[in-house]
């Protein structure tokens, strides 16, 4: 017997050994409604090849969350469970809170904008740790302002669209 969730090969079962999906209920309901919007369920009716890609319909658009494909009327990913509205999706950032943040805490403007700054984040946090430990105090504070110079112009130089388009280039 075939998984219609997974596509896994598996003796006789009522639940699938691998993703755990109840076979009865992903076979006996392939749609249900909640009030006007519906919840779309993976189609039962052929399990998935390995390798082939999915083809998205005219009425199905992509999770923002996973990727995953759903129906436009969905109002939860089968997959992650995220609604596919704007909850799930990032939303654009600001460049005067990316100054505010470098200003008045430093680095933690590279966490505003994480998805692209991690590095710059953890190259501050990590050698502002190692020289917090060593002796010498003035190298300690000395490499502390640099950092906070550098996440100032950072998002000086930084044009305008790079946080109203966040986090696509």
């Amino acid at each position: 017997m075939t998984c219609p969730k997974c596509g896994y090969e598996q003796p006789e079962s009522n639940e699938c050994a691998k993703c755990g999906a109840i076979i009865s209920k992903c076979v006996a309901v392939p749609r249900q409604r909640m009030g006007n919007a519906v919840l779309s369920l993976p189609e039962a009716a052929a399990p998935i090849e390995r390798g082939a890609q999915p083809v998205k319909g005219a009425d199905e658009i992509f999770c923002p969350s996973c990727g995953a494909i759903i129906k436009q009327a969905a109002i939860l990913c089968v997959k992650c469970g995220v609604p596919p509205s704007s909850s799930g999706a990032i939303r654009p950032k600001r460049k005067t809170t990316a100054l505010l943040l470098a200003l008045f805490l430093g680095i933690c403007t590279w966490l505003y904008t994480y998805r692209r700054d991690a590095w710059k984040f953890w190259v501050a946090f990590l050698m502002g740790g190692f020289l917090t430990g060593a002796a010498d105090v003035g190298l300690s504070f000395l490499f502390g302002f640099g950092c906070w110079i550098w996440a100032a112009i950072d998002v000086l130089v930084r044009p305008g669209e790079f946080y109203t388009h966040y986090p696509h280039p």
